[in-house]
């Protein structure tokens, strides 16, 4: 049976991680201090510290909640009875989303800072946020892959691969803030051509990669 100081600690976490997002997109994670983000919740030090040892559980934990998008919109896909060109395409949608908002953008070059200091813990922000879209598109590729859909392949690095070319477009300049986040029709447009490409690649009817050139 919980105690009612877990309760109290429980509904008070989706708060803190929301004001401590609002404070590490603004002074970045070197500007930020877990005295900064308990003096912006109006308690203690320790009830922060109650929640999070450190700064960077806290800042990892922020991360968690965002690419949480994710998971919902991932959810909510239809794909029952729809083609696997239709299923690929709306997971593209939802990672091009995701990956080229401008919050979700201003927490990557945060990450990007940190990873020659904490290699570790860029890496576990890459396997929580893309890694995860990739587990999810390869539970559609497999399957299609054994009922002749695919060409036989690994189809973890196939997902890697697709994801990689949603972004291809508009990513690199967005991630060096260079331009304007794309509008919806240009972002479908981006995945309408990176199914395009992967359908040649992985198709049934597409050539091996490794098989060597006839003549």
């Amino acid at each position: 049976m919980s105690k009612p100081g877990d309760h109290r600690k429980e509904r008070s976490r989706p708060s803190i991680l929301a004001i401590a997002l609002a404070i590490f997109l603004q002074n970045g994670f070197s500007g930020t201090s877990m005295s900064a983000v308990s003096s912006a919740l109006g308690g203690s030090k320790g009830t922060l510290w109650g929640h999070f040892p450190s700064k960077l559980h806290l800042f990892f934990a922020v991360i968690a909640k965002e690419v949480s998008c994710f998971d919902a919109a991932l959810s909510a896909l239809s794909v029952e009875g729809a083609a696997l060109e239709e299923i690929v395409r709306n997971v593209g949608r939802v990672w091009l989303g995701c990956v080229v908002a401008d919050d979700s953008l201003r927490l990557q070059r945060i990450i990007l800072g940190l990873a020659d200091r904490i290699p570790e813990f860029a890496e576990l922000c890459l396997e929580s946020g893309r890694g995860r879209v990739e587990r999810v598109l390869e539970t559609y590729l497999h399957p299609a892959v054994q009922a002749g859909l695919l060409r036989d392949c690994d189809t973890r690095r196939a997902a890697r691969q697709f994801l990689g070319l949603c972004q291809a477009n508009s990513y690199s300049s967005r991630i060096l803030n260079a331009e304007q986040a794309p509008d919806q029709p240009t972002r479908d447009g981006d995945v309408d051509e990176a199914v395009d490409a992967f359908m040649r690649a992985f198709g049934r009817d597409a050539p091996s990669l490794s098989a060597p050139a006839s003549g």
